[in-house]
């Protein structure tokens, strides 16, 4: 087994721990207003002789960083933090407002509310977007009954908010992508079959939309907007999209900035790499391209695709993420594991990769079983790629490492892992079994047959110890 294996796991967790509800169900809905700390209610009484209204209701952000109807953050530079309150008034509107307050000489003064552009508060985040060290405010608002929303960008002038921009969108990612001090913005628009990706700059006077690309009309959803490093080679940051497909599969397209603009490293109509060596050698011999060639080799976007092992209520996997924690983003893959070609497809299990793009290729980084479902993942030594399946025992749940030899049933096993929940333990079954982890009310149980753990020494050997299993396992 590598050594370098285990180090990679820390860094991959947070990728993996995406929801698996479907559920889309407002926070207001879902929890008993908290007991207001006492600045908390000095804020609200300072809310309640400024508002609209005597009857509110407070709205809480539905994702992001930001989860109360309470958001304090300095956002006029002054050292000291403001308020940024989110509340309904039901008897005159079912809009969300906001309302800012101000801590002057010691009492919380309302200095500003205004109305939001939906019912809900969908997210709200801070970014540098027009000076370099001055915070400006993303708010994103929505319906429930509605996908996507309006965001808003607002700055803090003069003792107020002031919008400076406000779009349709469907997801948004912040990030100092150009890496000038200013935090980009980018959109993400739907218009029926048609998504486009736009990129939204400050030019020194005002907030604009300064670039925008069309995506294949072939996508479903984006499930996953990611920013990061394109390579070691190239550390010029990237945007890396995850894109569902109308056929369900999952693809991946890059974009950077190049001169303002919005450039794509990987696109669905990129050219192929002989489609480029045609070109090239056509320019240069001074003759027309040879027709047909761009059906001979796969481009640099069809190797991103991939089949979507989530079922049908879980947020699609796997999607592109920065896995052992060097900056670079790391884009997924995944192979069928060995002796499932004939079973059921909906009972597949697969190898997910994680590959970082060199040159026009992808280099794989390292590769692990991941089991969504039971909270984990083993990662495979390069050894077993290829070599070793997996046999998924629900009676037991859980999975049965095998050397892969014409059948399942008939492989010979290397390892197990099982998980158990405290009113189905019992000792008598789980004597050889190590404990890993606990999660709440599941125990996880490592297992190495004792033959398996004595084998001799081979040069390319599938057998591990327990510890070694311990190092390949992790929770998600």
């Amino acid at each position: 087994m590598k050594p370098a294996i285990a180090a990679l796991l820390a860094a991959a967790l947070s990728l993996l721990c995406s929801s698996c509800s479907g559920f889309n169900l407002r926070a207001e809905d879902l929890m008993r207003p908290p007991k207001l700390t006492e600045e908390q209610t000095a804020i609200e009484n300072a809310l309640k002789s400024s508002a609209i209204s005597g009857n509110i209701t407070y709205k809480y952000p539905q994702s992001g960083d930001y989860r109360s109807a309470f958001v304090f953050h300095d956002i006029d530079g002054d050292g000291q933090e403001e308020a940024l309150v989110f509340y309904a008034a039901p008897d005159l509107s079912d809009y969300a407002r906001v309302s800012l307050l101000d801590n002057l000489n010691g009492s919380w003064v309302a200095v500003q509310e205004m109305p939001g552009s939906e019912q809900d508060v969908e997210f709200i985040s801070f970014g540098s977007i027009t000076r370099p060290g001055r915070q400006d405010i993303v708010i994103g608002w929505g319906s429930p009954d509605q996908e996507g929303g309006q965001l808003g960008v607002y700055a803090y002038r003069g003792g107020e908010l002031v919008e400076l921009y406000s779009s349709s969108y469907h997801s948004y990612l912040l990030e100092d992508l150009s890496e000038d001090g200013l935090d980009d913005l980018f959109l993400l628009e739907r218009n029926g079959d048609t998504s486009s990706l736009n990129l939204v700059s400050w030019d020194g006077y005002q907030l604009d939309r300064t670039s925008r690309v069309t995506l294949s009309q072939r996508i479903s959803q984006i499930p996953g907007m990611t920013a990061g490093m394109l390579s070691n080679a190239d550390t010029q940051k990237g945007l890396f999209l995850d894109e569902l497909l109308n056929d369900g599969s999952l693809a991946t397209e890059v974009f950077t900035i190049e001169d303002g603009e919005l450039y794509g490293v990987i696109t669905y109509d990129m050219p192929s790499d002989q489609v480029l060596l045609e070109e090239a050698r056509a320019q240069a011999e001074g003759v027309s391209p040879s027709a047909g060639v761009a059906l001979q080799s796969p481009t640099l976007y069809d190797l991103t695709l991939r089949i979507n092992t989530s079922s049908r209520d879980q947020t699609p996997f796997p999607l592109c993420g920065d896995v052992n924690g060097d900056g670079i983003v790391e884009i997924p893959t995944n192979l069928r594991l060995p002796g499932y070609s004939d079973a059921e497809e909906g009972t597949w299990l697969y190898l997910t990769e994680y590959n970082q793009l060199k040159g026009r290729s992808l280099n794989r980084i390292y590769a692990a079983a991941v089991n969504r479902e039971a909270g984990y993942q083993v990662v495979f030594p390069e050894e077993w790629i290829g070599r070793v399946s997996v046999v998924n025992r629900l009676e037991d749940n859980e999975w049965r490492f095998v050397e892969f030899s014409n059948s399942l049933a008939q492989s010979r096993e290397l390892a197990r892992i099982r998980v158990v929940s405290q009113k189905d333990y019992q000792d008598k079954f789980l004597g050889d079994y190590q404990v890993f982890a606990e999660r709440g009310m599941f125990t996880f149980y490592g297992y190495v047959p004792q033959q398996v753990q004595a084998a001799p020494e081979e040069e390319e050997r599938l057998e591990i110890s327990l510890e070694e299993l311990r190092e390949l396992f992790s929770l998600l």
